[in-house]
């Protein structure tokens, strides 16, 4: 490694990551995630990578309830997630199924996105 001038260290030419935004919506491929009464309400088949980062630094900061709330809102969009908040005959384990489908999407795909 070389020394830099303000004291940090920087890896050889090449090395470092480079990151350049795509400038992407995010609006590709989705999945049904839940429907209700006919409604299809759908989440991305592979989210971004920092979905999954931002859940979990809400896991840490915020909490598990929290943190689960702004997962589904990120994946839903608040539409959804007001359907599924509206939604009068939810059980706790359909709401369960529906945050452990979302946990493993978004935890599944931060866990293989830097995996060639």
């Amino acid at each position: 490694m070389k020394e830099v001038t303000d004291n940090t260290e920087t890896l050889d030419d090449g090395d470092h990551v480079k990151f350049i935004s795509s400038h992407d919506d995010g609006t590709g491929e989705r999945v049904v995630l839940f429907e209700i009464d006919g409604v299809e309400y759908t989440i991305p088949r592979k989210p971004r990578a920092n979905v999954g980062l931002k859940y979990l630094r809400d896991l840490r900061k915020v909490g598990e309830n929290v943190a689960v709330s702004n997962l589904l809102v990120a994946l839903l969009g608040e539409d959804g997630f007001d359907a599924l908040v509206d939604y009068e005959d939810l059980t706790m384990e359909d709401l369960e199924r529906v945050t452990t489908i979302s946990q493993k999407i978004v935890l599944g795909e931060l866990q293989t996105s830097g995996n060639p």
